[in-house]
């Protein structure tokens, strides 16, 4: 690791410092921020030339735009514009493409019978591929869930986004897919998941690219529509989870198909929790859910400590609609290292050393 060391007793930049502490080019820490001046501009063809610019610059503008962000007081449009111009460039590192509706039927449809099946789970058996329209229903604070149902009793404080399925035709649809059931969770929240299971989740929606006519925030808080172009996109659900400890998106691996389960209710009933309950997709463990991660982030309370929380640089407008996506995982077995997205968890598997103590 190299050593800085000023010899000089001359004045030193807190950007020349910043870039020195941050690893970032000075070159490109200087040039950043008039750029980011620029986009406080009166005028839409030098916020549209700044934009630009700072999109040329690719991942360098990275985290001088971060630090800009959370460091300096920028104006309400400069402060939109720098977290799109971030949410962004996450955006288009999508491997995805927008799923072809014509590949999928209304799940229990039935043409020659006269069945139309239900319109909010949309499956094909034989690429075991589902889609579920909702919207997306929070822009802020933590996470303990990706998916629940948009209903009034769900837990939509904490999801990314709501669909109008509801739990138990999902699960029914998720057999007749022939995903492999991964089995109840045990109290300690241990998931035994069978070798070629597991479900990848990604999100499609209408995304608008940064544009210089991108409005501040009204004031209840909520993010502005803009009237810009925009076209339907598909990315990762991880992209608008930010796991607190790594100061990044969530690591993508396959969910499991826990399909929460039956337990005795007020009325003396045995009833599906899941349905009860509206959770669908959850990331703190939860027996009541039809699907859990693996990841070693489970046993985090978000509320209570470092977790999940809504990537506020990536998350469209809340009711922005949406179509939530099921398929299979295709990776392989999975391993210790593979599971891991804690801090203890990267040092423990070795995917990231522990901090070295340096000496002068």
């Amino acid at each position: 690791m190299k050593s800085y060391i000023l010899r000089s007793v001359a004045p030193v930049s807190l950007t020349l410092c910043a870039a020195l502490l941050l690893r970032i080019p000075i070159a490109a820490a200087e040039g950043v921020a008039p750029l980011i001046a620029a986009l406080a501009s009166e005028k839409e063809d030098e916020r549209a030339s700044a934009i630009q610019e700072l999109q040329k610059m690719g991942d360098a503008a990275i985290e001088p735009l971060r630090k800009c962000e959370l460091d300096e007081k920028l104006a309400p449009r400069q402060l939109v514009l720098v977290r799109k111009i971030l949410g962004d460039r996450l955006i288009s590192t999508t491997p995805l493409k927008p799923i072809d509706l014509a590949t999928v039927a209304p799940f229990g449809e039935n043409k020659a019978e006269g069945i139309s099946g239900d319109p909010d789970l949309l499956i094909n058996r034989d690429l075991k591929l589902m889609v579920m329209p909702g919207e997306f229903v929070l822009e802020q604070g933590p996470l303990e869930y990706l998916v629940c149902m948009k209903h009034q009793t769900a837990k939509l404080h904490e999801t990314v986004a709501g669909v109008k399925a509801k739990p138990r035709p999902i699960c029914f649809a998720l057999l007749a897919c022939n995903y492999t059931f991964a089995g109840e969770m045990t109290e300690d929240g241990k998931i035994n998941l069978p070798k070629e299971a597991g479900i990848l989740i990604s999100i499609e929606y209408e995304w608008e690219p940064v544009n210089a006519k991108m409005a501040p925030p009204p004031a209840d808080g909520s993010l502005a529509e803009t009237g810009g172009a925009k076209k339907w996109i598909r990315v990762p659900i991880e992209f608008f989870a930010m796991n607190s400890q790594t100061d990044k998106p969530m690591k993508r691996e396959p969910f499991a198909f826990t399909g929460s389960k039956y337990e005795k209710g007020e009325n003396g009933k045995m009833e599906f929790m899941a349905d009860f309950e509206k959770s669908i997709v959850a990331l703190k463990f939860d027996q009541y859910a039809i699907m859990n991660t693996l990841l070693d982030t489970k046993e985090i309370d978000p509320q209570h400590a470092a977790g999940y929380c809504i990537n506020r640089y990536a998350i469209p407008p809340k009711g922005t609609p949406c179509r939530v996506i099921f398929e299979p995982w295709a990776g392989g077995e999975l391993n210790k290292a593979d599971l891991t997205d804690t801090i203890k968890g990267k040092e423990q598997t070795n995917v990231a050393p522990p901090p070295q103590k340096t000496t002068r």
